[in-house]
């Protein structure tokens, strides 16, 4: 079967670091610098902590928030090593096609649901066209000064750098991301008998299953590799799928920014339903329970925001 690119390119339009996607997405496209490994204290955590939901606090409804980190393997090239002594000599031979993991970080901000980028809009009247034009014109504006505050506040924490990626950057990311990171060529994707783009075996994992996930999530955890008695190291819960994976991969972080009353309504209609069945199993009482406190803690903290979270890895070799 023959597919043309330009079919499957999600892109329909790019100025500067803004992205218009063919399903009527606005999307910013950012660059971001991370603090290094074992340089953060339990504290920094906390820190980071807050500032990013001071971050996630700056957007409304209708957005989703996508940090992709990328990993990928790669052969070092010591070609800029000196060779003047016997000891730059064996420093090159030493580091020479060595193994090690490159890492790229970007932030992606979408604005969702716009009408008139929708393919809906072109079978409206003139008169809902120009109505709803001047909504989403509106939104979009909106949505613009939103993105520059919150980059701002995480620009101004001293702990994270964003900077807005260039069109050609964005064109690359996206190729890159079809082609499993092999260069300027086109791949293959096959998906039986294996999973295969090119001549790399892939994989993807994702969490899908509410059981498999713990009841809270700490800011940090220790990293017992490195820590000793006398000093610990600490790392991010969800540091150990970045460099400790010894091959290329992709891990992708969504949050998905929706309606807090709709989603607050879907849980008290849960917890009528497991109430009503809750003499029925005891499975059916402890979950009365569980979404009582959970929804009683809601109704008390009027700064927790429901939203929609997925994460994935992506696996290459």
């Amino acid at each position: 079967m023959q597919v043309k690119t330009s079919d499957i390119f999600p892109i329909a339009a790019l100025e500067g670091n803004c992205m218009i996607g063919k399903n009527g997405d606005i999307t910013f496209v950012f660059k971001m610098d991370l603090p290094e490994v074992y340089t953060l204290s339990e504290e920094n955590f906390d820190s980071i902590n807050s500032e990013l939901f001071r971050f996630f606090k700056s957007f409304k409804t209708n957005c989703v928030i996508h940090k992709q980190d990328i990993f990928i393997k790669k052969p070092f090239q010591g070609d800029s090593f000196a060779e003047n002594s016997f000891l730059q000599k064996a420093t090159k031979r030493y580091f020479q096609n060595r193994s090690y993991i490159d890492h790229y970080c970007f932030l992606y901000i979408t604005l969702t649901q716009i009408e008139s980028l929708s393919r809906n809009y072109m079978t409206s009247s003139v008169f809902k066209k120009q109505n709803q034009f001047n909504l989403d014109r509106k939104r979009i504006k909106n949505f613009e000064n939103e993105v520059a505050v919150a980059v701002s506040f995480l620009n101004s924490s001293g702990i994270f750098s964003l900077t807005p990626c260039q069109e050609q950057e964005i064109k690359e990311i996206v190729f890159n991301y079809f082609n499993s990171f092999e260069g300027d060529c086109l791949t293959d994707i096959e998906f039986k008998p294996y999973f295969k783009v090119g001549s790399n075996f892939a994989a993807i994992f994702s969490i899908n299953n509410l059981d498999n996930q713990p009841e809270s999530v700490p800011n940090c955890i220790v990293d017992y590799n490195m820590s000793t008695e006398d000093f610990k190291y600490f790392m991010g819960f969800a540091d150990p799928l970045g460099l400790d994976l010894d091959c290329s991969h992709v891990v992708n972080q969504v949050i998905f920014i929706d309606d807090h009353n709709y989603h607050k309504q879907k849980l008290v209609n849960r917890y009528k339903q497991f109430k009503t069945w809750s003499k029925m199993h005891p499975d059916n009482e402890t979950g009365e329970k569980n979404l009582k406190g959970y929804i009683d803690t809601i109704n008390e903290n009027e700064s927790i925001v429901l939203c929609r979270t997925h994460l994935n890895v992506m696996i290459w070799d």
